[in-house]
């Protein structure tokens, strides 16, 4: 797999989530959940200089995202994605998605027929989730939360700003998900423990804004500990 290589990790940090530490995944949750889940749960942006090296992944593979206690490795969490396919579409026309399921936020980015406006794209992915050993911290101890799925992209080139140039920034709001749970958490699934699921998950980008070439997936984005964050490159094009 390609090595990525990125730099130093800056101080600046936007984030619309709680900034509770991730100890474990229930933290994770906890934060990304932070109250009302009808609302924008799971927007976060933050721009980070990364200072390790990844492996990037590709559509198709396996990726094991792994939470690791050193204090006592039994306690370690791990899930399973597979981004099957992923595609960006400038019209909501004919696609095979539920609108019912869009977010409500997502209507600031459609026009008054339910279109994408000018210069938007849908983002939308094939995902296959597979719960090794994750654990909720919901009521409901199959509940899972798919915001731990986002986005990252380059931000644009300052020729003056060397640092700069090499930063990224996470995008995760999920705009679209095909399998809410049915208890008025938008961003919960249900998953229990050694099960697997498809689901479709969207993004809707401003393709005048963002190089889509250089848009990757992240698992692990927002609060968790950069050492447990997989990147996966989309191949797309603006």
């Amino acid at each position: 797999m390609k090595k990525f290589k990125p730099i130093v990790l800056c101080a600046l940090i936007l984030s619309f989530l709680s900034t509770i530490g991730c100890s474990s995944y229930i933290d994770f949750e906890n934060g990304l959940r932070g109250g009302n889940n009808n609302e924008d749960v799971g927007v976060t942006e933050e721009v980070i200089d990364i200072t390790e090296e990844y492996e990037i992944y590709k559509i198709g593979d396996k990726v094991l995202f792994k939470l690791e206690y050193s204090a006592d490795p039994d306690d370690d969490e791990s899930m399973e994605y597979t981004i099957d396919d992923v595609k960006t579409y400038d019209s909501l026309e004919g696609l095979n998605i539920n609108k019912d399921n869009m977010l409500a936020s997502a209507e600031e980015l459609l026009d008054e027929n339910g279109e994408l406006k000018t210069g938007y794209k849908l983002i939308l992915a094939d995902v296959t989730i597979k719960n090794i050993d994750m654990n909720s911290m919901s009521d409901n101890e199959n509940e899972m939360n798919i915001s731990s799925l986002g986005l990252i992209y380059q931000v644009k080139k300052d020729a003056d700003d060397e640092e700069r140039n090499k930063a990224v920034s996470f995008y995760s709001q999920i705009l679209y998900f095909s399998d809410p749970a049915a208890n008025n958490r938008y961003y919960n699934y249900i998953l229990p423990k050694g099960e697997t699921k498809s689901v479709k998950v969207g993004w809707i980008i401003n393709s005048e804004e963002f190089d889509f070439s250089k848009i990757y997936a992240c698992i692990g984005g927002g609060d968790v500990s950069s050492q447990f964050r997989k990147f996966i490159v989309l191949n797309l094009q603006s």
